[in-house]
């Protein structure tokens, strides 16, 4: 019988957020902090054309958001938005 859990492959995603978020509180950042959420480009570095665009599922951008309403609506730009803030040294 197939178990999800141990036989899925599906990325973790969103259930990372929340420990970003902790992550981000621990480093100072309330709920009310703002993010923004825009577009984001991240090029790659090994001499090829690939380019990595996050995208948040709803496929627009929100401009200035509290984390709070981030975390609420899982919009995936601003969790690598504050990835970036706390660092994924320090989130690791």
């Amino acid at each position: 019988e197939y178990n999800r859990a141990l036989q899925g492959e599906r990325q973790p995603g969103s259930s990372f957020k929340p420990f970003l978020y902790a992550s981000a509180i621990d480093k100072g950042f309330t709920p009310s902090s703002i993010i923004v959420d825009s577009p984001l480009v991240f090029e790659n570095q090994g001499g090829n054309n690939l380019k990595w665009i996050p995208e948040n599922n709803s496929e627009k951008f929100y401009g200035d958001t509290p984390l709070r309403t981030a975390l609420i609506n899982s919009r995936n730009v601003p969790a690598v938005k504050l990835l970036q803030e706390v660092q994924v040294s320090y989130f690791v």
